[in-house]
């Protein structure tokens, strides 16, 4: 348990349910200075989607990214990133998107 963030595990539990209960998107914006925990949040994010239960039976998988500042001029460079892994899924995409994903990466 992560001491002193329970309004951002909360918020963090309620982005997954909302994926996993409810089929609905979401996003957090983690900031702050260095060694405060961003990370450790994460961590825990990503343990909370992957942990099959009996309910859930491992239903949802984490994609993660890393940006490194060399790469800030490459148009879509951490959109290839996160999307390789999964790139065989695009064509499952309605047209539109699919369309839209295929030309960028």
């Amino acid at each position: 348990m992560l001491h002193g963030r329970d309004i951002e595990l909360a918020r963090l539990s309620q982005l997954i349910t909302e994926a996993r209960h409810h089929r609905r998107s979401g996003a957090a914006v983690l900031r702050g200075e260095a060694g405060i925990g961003k990370s450790a949040l994460l961590e825990w994010a990503a343990r909370e989607v992957t942990h099959a239960t009996p309910e859930t039976h491992g239903d949802m998988r984490v994609l993660r990214v890393t940006g490194f500042e060399a790469e800030r001029d490459i148009a879509f460079a951490g959109l290839l990133q996160l999307l390789w892994p999964v790139r065989d899924r695009i064509d499952g995409l309605p047209h539109a998107q699919a369309a839209a994903l295929h030309g960028a990466l």
